[in-house]
């Protein structure tokens, strides 16, 4: 969101024939979801007039926990199924499992999550007991629930793979697909981002041929981090947006504010700052709509970010800046890392090094209580760009380094692309012009096996420079031809800017043409150089 950021294991093929699903169903599942959808929301703007009148009548899902993380919202979904099981008055033990059951429900609702979960372990104990299969189903899936929302993956994922196995059991399709999107959440929180996909495919599966009408938000959002997590960044924004669609069906504008900044987020990456600018804005409004402060924040920062990357820095630094404000009256810690974080950025762009390191100093020791190595692994990263333009190479090529090790450990090669460009750059400036090719070679196959167009635009750019530094023109015009085209790819996109800041992003690119044109002149080519230059100042 406001940071900006395929081997099937063994364990996943086994789920597939485990859940019963055909391989080539899931492969196609996305398409399948995509058409379903699509139909729906022509069936629910033809009739939106007739909804909005039965709106008070409609029972709607508030359960939602919000993380304003790097994605989403998780749903969440508590099961207070009475067991019909039946029995007679004098079970006692019967009678108290239904009554811890029910219990931890209005315990979870009141906050108090420590009494749930002692609750719905006792009640746990005495369905099995029992045998009640229908009463161990509903506290296992709570229970699965309960633990992830207290950030316990291990604990989560155990119960509710044995609550997979009792829904497949019973054949009961609807807790099935409830328990796999909530094994997809577990999964994306683990690091196992190809069983999430598969979980959550497996579950969209089940709600297409149970005929629900839309899928639901939460496992649409949650198939989309795990996409943009595996870097798989177009599969992610097919699958936001469908999130999206959904949330606008359920009338859930909490979940529809998240898809917002997660399609905007994505849109970000692939170096679509027009769509992404538009859906920050959509969150935006929303946000403030429902006066929700936490969202609002999130939305400006990422508006922030729009502005820094078509350069203009003071807009940006205004929109950090009324984003920290908002994450400090709710307390938002981690809202108020990432907002520390672009401000040290944008003061690096502002060139004043001694506020970018004040804040970045605040950022990495938030990110270390918060135990977030994915902010700190972005703080490094402008820790060393900050040494780097103070000419303190070796301090940056040892931080760069750090950057790199934590976002590999991550899987972030988005991030670890970056760490090495910086890392080359650095070698660039100590006149290692050799060292300074192989990282970024070392970057360019990681940005472009996730179609990250802006960073590999700058490492195409750079490759550029540095054969035109060692007498390789030929080799230089390739690569400068090569990030001319992404730039007007990119460019295509921007008719939903403004005017100016079509005209900041064409500054910002603006070099790359004319060290394009300079080395055809050098090399007798004047008419391709002059076309060059036509094109830029014609915005493409």
């Amino acid at each position: 969101m406001e940071m900006g950021v395929v081997m099937i294991h063994f364990d996943t093929l086994k789920g597939y024939f485990r859940l019963g699903v055909p391989v080539l169903l899931i492969r196609s599942v996305q398409t399948v979801a995509q058409r379903h959808l699509q139909t729906v929301v022509q069936r629910h703007l033809q009739t939106v007039a007739q909804r909005r009148l039965q709106k008070r009548s409609l029972a709607l899902s508030s359960a939602l926990i919000l993380s304003l993380g790097v994605l989403g919202h998780l749903g969440l979904t508590l099961l207070s199924v009475v067991p019909t099981q039946a029995y007679t008055a004098n079970d006692q033990q019967q009678s108290e499992a239904r009554r811890l059951l029910l219990l931890g429900v209005q315990q979870f609702e009141q906050g108090q999550l420590s009494q749930a979960l002692q609750s719905w372990e006792m009640a746990l104990g005495h369905y099995q007991s029992l045998g009640d299969r229908t009463g161990e189903l509903s506290t296992l899936v709570n229970l699965g629930s309960l633990y992830r929302t207290l950030g316990q993956d291990g604990p989560a994922q155990q119960r509710l793979m044995t609550a997979l196995d009792l829904a497949q059991a019973q054949g009961d399709r609807s807790v099935e697909a409830q328990v796999l999107s909530q094994l997809g959440t577990v999964y994306n929180q683990l690091g196992q981002h190809q069983q999430a996909i598969a979980a959550l495919q497996a579950a969209v599966v089940l709600d297409v041929a149970q005929g629900k009408p839309w899928i639901a938000a939460a496992t649409l959002g949650q198939l989309g981090q795990a996409h943009q997590s595996g870097g798989n960044y177009p599969q992610a924004l097919v699958a936001f947006q469908q999130a999206q669609q959904s949330a606008v069906l359920e009338q859930n504008p909490l979940a529809e504010t998240s898809a917002w900044l997660n399609i905007g987020n994505v849109a970000e990456i692939l170096g679509q700052y027009g769509e992404a600018a538009a859906a920050y804005k959509s969150a935006l409004e929303q946000a403030q709509t429902l006066n929700h402060q936490q969202l609002e924040g999130a939305a400006l920062g990422s508006l922030g970010n729009i502005h820094l990357l078509l350069g203009q820095p003071e807009q940006a630094l205004t929109a950090y800046e009324q984003a920290l404000a908002l994450h400090q009256t709710v307390g938002d810690r981690a809202g108020i890392l990432t907002s520390s974080i672009n401000l040290g950025r944008v003061y690096q762009e502002l060139s004043d090094p001694d506020r970018s390191l004040n804040w970045l100093q605040d950022a990495l020791q938030l990110a270390a209580e918060l135990g977030d190595s994915v902010s700190e692994a972005h703080t490094l990263n402008l820790l060393g760009q900050h040494y780097l333009a103070q000419e303190h190479y070796e301090t940056a090529m040892i931080v760069f380094q750090q950057a790199q090790t934590l976002y590999h450990n991550d899987g972030d090669r988005r991030g670890e692309a970056s760490a090495l460009a910086h890392l080359g750059q650095t070698a660039q400036q100590m006149g290692d012009v050799s060292e300074a090719i192989g990282r970024f070679q070392q970057a360019l196959p990681l940005v472009q096996a996730i179609n990250d167009q802006a960073t590999t635009g700058k490492i195409l750019s750079a490759l550029g420079q540095l054969e035109q530094q060692r007498g390789q023109l030929d080799t230089a015009i390739l690569h400068y031809q090569e990030a001319v085209t992404l730039r007007e790819a990119m460019g295509q996109g921007l008719t939903d800017l403004s005017p100016e800041q079509r005209v900041a992003f064409f500054d910002t690119i603006a070099a790359d043409y004319q060290a394009l044109a300079a080395l055809l002149v050098e090399r007798d080519r004047p008419d391709e150089a002059a076309a060059i230059l036509e094109r830029l100042d014609q915005g493409f």
